[in-house]
């Protein structure tokens, strides 16, 4: 089983180069004690771990989910 931490960085770099080619603009990344947050204009991602993540208070169950939100929400 992989730590918490790795899987939530796999996800994080994931979803930073999608916000990045989505909006084109770099993402602000910021983390806390239990979760890493992607922030740019008109969007916001919680990764809690790579099976919570959070867009826009929208909650997605998988990385792939989690992409088509952030693509839909642009």
């Amino acid at each position: 089983m992989a730590n918490v931490h790795f899987m939530r960085k796999i996800a994080s770099d994931a979803l930073y180069d999608t916000l990045f080619f989505v909006d084109g603009r770099v993402p602000v990344k910021t983390k806390d004690s239990e979760s890493v947050t992607l922030s740019t204009t008109g969007i916001n991602v919680r990764i809690v771990t790579n099976r919570n993540i959070t867009v826009n208070t929208i909650k997605c169950r998988s990385l792939g989910e989690a992409r088509n939100m952030i693509q839909r929400c642009m």
